[in-house]
């Protein structure tokens, strides 16, 4: 488990157009697995790498196979699948592991503050993110808050631009 949360934080300060490094890493990584090929948070590691190397369909079908292993991991864990779930558009899978997070917005904020806020985001449900925002600080609530006044003040002058464009 150490060595993985040593390269997964090599991953997080790692640029993705540094794809020898990511290479290297991933032969790392599987050399590690070898030894047991069904360890989640390796799996998982993995799975970041994949991401930022854009391997989009092979990151697809691992994490397909990391949910179907399952099992138990920490909110850590938990936190960097969702994460990675969010990246590559697997928004149902991240739903059904948000959800019990949802229920319970006060408790879950340390870890999951940051992917439910892009849950919210990618999902477009503004009620959602009024809600998640609510149990932040004051100010991550007021820079979201702006962010999303400044994000609807885009859409809608694009929309009306649209609009103006269409009828002449």
């Amino acid at each position: 488990e150490y060595i993985f949360s040593c390269i997964y934080e090599q991953l997080q300060y790692l640029p993705c157009h540094r794809i020898d490094k990511l290479q290297e890493i991933e032969q790392e990584i599987y050399s590690v697995l070898a030894e047991n090929p069904d360890n989640i948070w390796g799996l998982i590691t993995l799975l970041k790498n994949q991401q930022m190397q854009g391997k989009t369909e092979k990151a697809t079908q691992l994490a397909h196979k990391i949910w179907s292993i399952g099992g138990e991991i920490s909110s850590f864990q938990e936190y960097c699948y969702v994460d990675i779930l969010l990246s590559l558009g697997m928004l149902n899978m991240a739903l059904t592991l948000l959800q019990p997070r949802f229920s319970n917005l006060a408790e879950n904020k340390e870890f999951f503050y940051p992917v439910m806020i892009r849950f919210a985001l990618l999902t477009g449900n503004l009620p959602l993110l009024s809600q998640v925002l609510e149990f932040g600080d004051d100010s991550s609530y007021y820079l979201f808050e702006n962010f999303i006044n400044c994000i609807i003040t885009i859409w809608n002058t694009t929309f009306f631009i649209k609009i103006f464009f269409h009828c002449i």
